[in-house]
């Protein structure tokens, strides 16, 4: 079996095994080998085995893949000690060798073969195995995890899955905490190789402090409380049994909240039985109590309180067939909920089954997935409803705005194509143009119908509406050329023509080739607009080159859709970083365009 050597620039080392036919590495979640340094694309490559050869693909990273010191595009293959580079990373593939004895391996559950879904995640290397090991370390089953015990986030618990967790009030946060002491990125926390858990201050506006002492960075031990800004968080070991418990009102009033001392005792709320629904209630009340007035996560929808409680009490009701796993039927009752969007419904379900129920570590694993998944869409969710509601109010630019911030990977954008959201705003925005067009505004409705196409480069209405443009502009062009033509033939006919003094006045006069001109730079770029959209980036390139010396600055734009469908991510956000410095009034669909290829600021 092939192995990689995986080494960063500080010399830390991991080995992991090619177990499977197909591997992705990458920065983003979801990638079966993740690299979380800021020079690795969230999609920067795919590893792929077949016929005992193997092979590396360049995912159209920004800054690329060199495999023995030289770039390489699209796919090549991999022999035996070469040594691939990917942002700071060294990757080396290493043959098969004789294996060493391994401990005997837990049983996995029914239908789980080796690496069925197993992910890799690499941080900092120096942080993992300082020298080579076999098996990967993966997360522990249970996690530990953060419970927020002051502000009106208190109750909420977030597990910290991941070997990295950043939290702050960003939308690219793992955790996200909307609350003004608060920083954009205000910490993380990292787990070592040895299991331990390390938070580190992000050059936060208001630090860190661990047990009321101020720290840059320190280790995390069991019954910690964390202050971020003005948000405690209590800090609970893998496996440590411990329930938030809320102050009466007589103690709470206008304090923040108190930690609560860890339980190892019975007084966890579950019960079994009759008792369910009696725990449910419980557990809806607590809901109300502080889930009421709980403030969002940054640009999220405010916490239903009413539709949590609701999905908590279907949980504490769910009736399964005999022989079935009644924490496995909650879990896909939640995940059929996050598939349709249902995100508070999902959420309340989610954060109930850990309350009212004992799920296993593979369970506990899968809630913690999901349940982050689900607060992650939450921003994405209220542009998803902002977009419809601003299409029903008859602005549709607005809807686009929007709807560009929604990634392809996130539900809602699923969502917005199957409901017929994202046509109808493609189509408000082209009748838009239109009418800016019969009042004359042509520059206007251009930039209308670009917008469009920048989005969806096939959207036909509004390539017939730029080839309109684009005939109303030749026929002006001939009609200036026509009275041009009338009036140097009544000049010529005007004057002497015959005397040889005039024929050398002409000849030394004769005007030299025509620079190009601010209209003809506009015409290079409609047609460069046409030619992108019916799938011709390289005609697009070649006229829209010349638009741009000619001042055309809509041009980049243009240029950077072409070099994205050629695959060239360099060329791509370079134009439209130019673009974007012009201020365009449509950044946000630009914006979005950028993030899918991973161009940097």
């Amino acid at each position: 079996m092939h192995k990689l050597l995986i080494e960063d620039d500080e010399g830390g080392k991991t080995v992991v095994s090619l177990i499977r036919d197909e591997i992705t590495v990458g920065r983003a979640e979801g990638n079966t080998i993740r690299l979380t340094e800021r020079n690795v694309s969230r999609h920067h490559a795919r590893i792929t085995c077949a016929d005992d050869r193997i092979f590396v693909e360049d995912l159209a990273a920004r800054y690329g893949i060199k495999r023995n010191g030289k770039a390489i595009k699209g796919r090549a293959e991999w022999a035996v000690g070469d040594v691939v580079l990917i942002g700071d990373y060294r990757l080396t593939l290493q043959g098969e060798k004789k294996a060493k004895p391994l401990p005997k391996p837990k049983a996995r559950a029914p239908g789980q073969g080796p690496g069925a879904h197993e992910v890799t995640t690499v941080t900092r290397l120096s942080d993992l195995e300082e020298s080579q090991s076999e098996v990967t370390s993966m997360m522990p089953a249970l996690p530990a995890k953060l419970v927020v015990i002051s502000s009106n986030f208190a109750g909420q618990e977030f597990s910290l899955t991941q070997n990295e967790t950043v939290i702050g009030r960003g939308e690219d946060c793992h955790f996200i905490i909307d609350h003004r002491s608060i920083s954009q990125k205000h910490a993380k926390i990292v787990r070592e190789k040895n299991g331990a858990y390390k938070i580190v201050d992000l050059n936060s506006k208001n630090g860190v402090k661990v047990s009321g002492e101020t720290y840059r960075a320190t280790h995390l031990k069991r019954g910690d409380v964390i202050e971020l800004g003005h948000v405690k968080f209590r800090f609970v070991e893998p496996g440590e049994n411990y329930v938030f418990t809320p102050p009466s009102a007589s103690l709470a009033g206008g304090q923040e909240f108190a930690p609560a001392a860890g339980s190892t005792g019975p007084n966890k709320l579950v019960v079994f039985g009759g008792g369910l629904v009696v725990a449910a209630l419980l557990a809806v009340g607590a809901i109300f109590a502080l889930g009421g007035d709980k403030e969002s996560p940054a640009g999220a929808p405010a916490v239903d309180a009413q539709v949590q409680a609701e999905a908590a009490r279907e949980i504490a009701e769910l009736e399964v067939n005999a022989g079935d796993d009644r924490i496995d039927a909650a879990v896909a009752s939640a995940r059929g909920d996050y598939e349709e969007g249902k995100l508070q419904r999902a959420i309340g379900k989610l954060e109930s089954i850990g309350e009212l129920m004992e799920p296993s570590p593979e369970q506990q694993r899968q809630i913690s997935e999901l349940l982050s998944s689900a607060r992650n869409e939450l921003p994405f969710q209220r542009h998803y409803e902002n977009a419809r509601d601003s299409l029903e109010a008859g602005e549709p630019v607005e809807a686009l705005e929007h709807a560009s911030s929604i990634p392809s990977h996130s539900i809602f954008y699923k969502k917005m194509e199957g409901d017929g959201t994202q046509a109808g705003i493609l189509n408000g925005v082209v009748t838009q143009a239109r009418q800016e067009l019969n009042d004359g505004k042509t520059e206007e409705a251009r930039e209308l119908a670009e917008s469009v196409l920048v989005v969806r480069s096939t959207h036909q209405p509004a390539r017939d509406l730029l080839t309109r443009i684009e005939e109303q502009e030749r026929a002006a062009k001939a009609a200036v050329a026509a009275r041009a033509e009338a009036a140097a033939a009544r000049s010529e006919a005007s004057g002497s023509g015959g005397s040889r003094s005039g024929g050398r006045t002409a000849s030394r006069n004769k005007p030299s080739e025509p620079k190009l001109s601010a209209e003809e730079a506009r015409t290079l770029f409609t047609n460069a607009a046409r030619k992108v959209a019916s799938g011709d980036p390289r005609g697009a390139i070649t006229d829209c080159t010349q638009g741009v010396r000619g001042g055309n600055a809509d041009c980049h734009r243009i240029l950077g859709v072409a070099y994205g469908q050629l695959g060239d991510t360099d060329a791509a956000c370079r134009h439209y970083r130019q673009y974007m410095r012009t201020g365009p009034s449509n950044p946000g669909a630009v914006e979005a365009q950028m993030e899918r290829l991973g161009c940097g600021p």
